[in-house]
């Protein structure tokens, strides 16, 4: 029979929230925590390539770089970035006469716009987040299809590698659908 729920105290709840976080998997992922540093803002981005990110937050310094981060991330830019330099090593081609390595490097700078464009599209707005301005969210919930967590840590080095912090992994559907309508309500309401 499959455990219904973990209850973990530690210094590694990590390898809880960074699995769920992580999963391969097409389902929504929704976040509630106060403090995220950058580290977890790129992992929510990361995830954002395959599912629907929504994170509530509140408005602190800890978070706020991160929030910054989010905000800015452009879906595809690493397919620009890869074309830029070709485009660079052609005009290098170029100017060395070496035209036939250039008319190799056309196609590659193509698809890599190509895909680059079509990923921006496909991720728009595959990620949200909201700052509560006027209270204090000190809640830490993460919750996907599968699974949710609540207990003390935040998305901060201290908080999932450092501290001794508590959390408790459920896999019951019911308690994870009450959980996501608590969420929802939430977000309606920030």
């Amino acid at each position: 029979m499959e455990e219904r729920n973990i209850s973990y105290s530690g210094d590694e709840t990590y390898k809880e929230i960074d699995k769920l976080i992580k999963e391969k998997t097409r389902s929504e992922l929704l976040i509630v925590c106060p403090y995220i540093n950058e580290y977890y803002a790129r992992m929510l981005i990361w995830a954002s390539g395959r599912r629907q990110v929504r994170i509530i937050t509140s408005n602190s310094v800890v978070s706020s770089d991160a929030v910054k981060l989010i905000r800015k991330s452009r879906p595809g830019a690493g397919y620009i970035k890869a074309a830029i330099y070709f485009i660079i090593l052609e005009v290098i081609f170029f100017f060395l006469k070496l035209y036939y390595l250039e008319l190799l490097l056309i196609p590659v700078v193509v698809i890599l716009l190509v895909i680059a464009v079509k990923r921006a599209a496909m991720l728009k707005n595959r990620i949200a987040v909201k700052v509560s301005d006027t209270k204090f969210i000190h809640e830490k919930l993460y919750i996907s299809d599968s699974s949710a967590i609540l207990g003390s840590a935040n998305l901060t080095y201290s908080g999932t590698r450092k501290n001794i912090e508590h959390i408790e992994v459920t896999f019951d559907a019911e308690r994870i659908s009450a959980l996501k309508q608590h969420f929802n309500s939430l977000w309606s309401t920030i």
